[in-house]
């Protein structure tokens, strides 16, 4: 009876660790939010690239890692690093960010960060769109476009 009874408060210490470890992930990850919607870019980009890494050993949320990238690409909350904003850019459309998958389009088109490359802008403006993202679908369609009515594509 007595090794019940501490089974069932290890459990709870367990239980009660387990629950405030995961709340503290997303509380984290809403402060990181909370930031960049109050546009208190510093606070933003602490809260942010915590969770980032977090999200890195799989205890965060992999949707930092496209606003750390956004806040090195913007240099908001920290000094701007298309280098730094590619790296993670790139980690979110491995995992399957078509917000992501836009940006680095974007970053080659312009040579960001990475060398300009028209065909990898084009190939991650289609990425993205395949994955169902707005903004993917129009810079895709926008590029394939301005490309005809040049005649490079």
């Amino acid at each position: 009876m007595k090794r019940m009874k501490m089974t069932a408060k290890v459990f709870a210490m367990v239980a009660a660790l387990a629950l405030v470890s995961t709340s503290a992930t997303w509380a984290d990850y809403a402060d990181c939010r909370e930031a960049m919607r109050d546009k208190l870019w510093e606070r933003a980009f602490d809260a942010c690239y915590a969770e980032a890494l977090r999200a890195e050993k799989g205890e965060g949320n992999k949707a930092a890692w496209n606003r750390v990238a956004w806040l090195y690409k913007e240099g908001k909350g920290t000094a701007r690093d298309y280098v730094e904003s590619v790296k993670w850019s790139r980690k979110a459309a491995d995992a399957g960010s078509g917000r992501a998958m836009s940006s680095l389009g974007y970053m080659y088109g312009k040579g960001w960060g990475v060398s300009e490359d028209k065909e990898a802008e084009l190939n991650w403006y289609k990425k993205s769109a395949e994955t169902g993202y707005f903004r993917g679908q129009y810079n895709y369609g926008i590029t394939l476009v301005v490309r005809a009515v040049r005649g490079s594509g």
